[in-house]
């Protein structure tokens, strides 16, 4: 789920910004620069612990630490 969550966000930023003025243009690359950078952090995380690549147990989801006890 957290990656076409992260591909919709990608897409509608490349749609929103070439709605943007030219003198704009400079930040708002950066910010895409940024939030890609998060993004893919944070989906790579996720994915992988989610789809049990890495065989990561991420303690913040509270649905898989209590399936893991029972």
């Amino acid at each position: 789920m957290g990656a076409e969550v992260y591909a919709h966000a990608v897409r509608s930023s490349w749609l929103h910004s070439s709605g943007v003025e030219l003198k704009d243009r400079g930040n708002h690359i950066r910010r895409i620069a940024l939030f890609l950078a998060w993004g893919v952090h944070d989906g790579m995380r996720r994915g992988a612990t989610e789809s049990g690549v890495l065989g990561v147990e991420y303690k913040g989801r509270p649905s898989l630490a209590h399936e893991r006890q029972i």
